[in-house]
This record gives C-alpha cells, structure tokens and sequence, in this order.
C-alpha cells in the first residue's frame, strides 16, 4: 500500500485484517505513517508492540488500531485496546480496497458480477465500472476472494536456488 508493507494480512471470504509488528529492536519513526495508510484501506488493523513502546505509542494510533503489547519473552499479553467497530468503519475504505488487486484480478471480478467490460480494459476504466455497480459488501467479499486465490508462497525462480557449499 504506497510505499508501507504490512507484515501480516489476514484474508478471509468477506473481511481482511492487518497486524503490523514492532519488536524491542525496532524503531517508531514509521509508525504513524503504516497505521495511517494501512487504516485507510483495511477495515480492521492491530499494532502488536514489545513492552518497550508501550508507552511509546502515541494516542493517534492507539485510536485507529486494535494494539497488543505483547512481552514475548514470557508469553504474555501485558495492555490490549480493542479496535474499532467494523459498523463503525468509514464507508469509502472498499473502494481503496481495490486498489490492492491486479488489472486481471479486476477483469475477473468484473466478469463474475457481468459489468461489461473490454477484453483488455485498462484497469482506469474497470475500477469506476465495478465501483458504480457493486455494494460495499460486495466489493470486499469479491476482492478477498481475489486475494485469497493469489499464491502466498510462490516458488522462488531457479536462478535464486539456494548455493551448496561443496564438502
């Protein structure tokens, strides 16, 4: 999303949820920026922080996201803020959503909800189609279920095999 990577997305048949982690040897600089952009295309988004930033967090992300402080070393969960209500989230995050998808990925949802379109439709023209003729509900269930049939772990290419180190 922009120039922010989430660390985990969590994708189901009709909602996605976002953890982003901060460990003890991370740093916070970032922070507001990933909650910021992250918030304005994920219904639901959690902070999981080390017990060193704990106090660290500022209150404008404590606000936006559901936050874990979680000590790992002891397994425990030392403070926890829940999210926010997905009745409560802001309509206009499913048409973001979108954004996350592929032209192709875009066609195919396309085709399945039968808005016209060309055969190689640029995906400047397909997003305003799909955006004019789905609900809200729709848009997320048909992009989760795009996103769920992408390979998570695609194999790595034969020039990136791992090297053997001869005995």
């Amino acid at each position: 999303m922009n120039e922010c990577r989430i660390d985990m997305a969590f994708i189901q048949k009709d909602h996605i949820a976002g953890l982003e982690l901060k460990s003890s040897r991370d740093v916070l600089d970032r922070l507001e920026n990933q909650v910021k952009t992250f918030s304005a295309v994920l219904p639901e988004l959690w902070v999981g922080i080390a017990p060193k930033w704990c106090d660290e967090v500022s209150a404008h992300t404590r606000y936006q996201t559901g936050l874990v402080c979680f000590d790992v070393e002891n397994g425990e969960t030392r403070s926890a803020c829940p999210y926010r209500n997905h009745a409560e989230v802001d309509r206009t995050i499913t048409v973001p959503l979108i954004d996350l998808l592929w032209r192709d990925e875009t066609a195919s949802i396309a085709h399945r909800m039968c808005v016209p379109i060309k055969k190689r439709e640029a995906m400047c023209r397909i997003v305003p189609l799909l955006v004019r003729k789905l609900t809200g509900d729709e848009i997320v269930r048909e992009v989760c279920r795009e996103l769920r049939g992408r390979n998570a772990f695609p194999e790595r290419p034969k020039s990136d095999a791992p090297i053997l180190e001869a005995a």
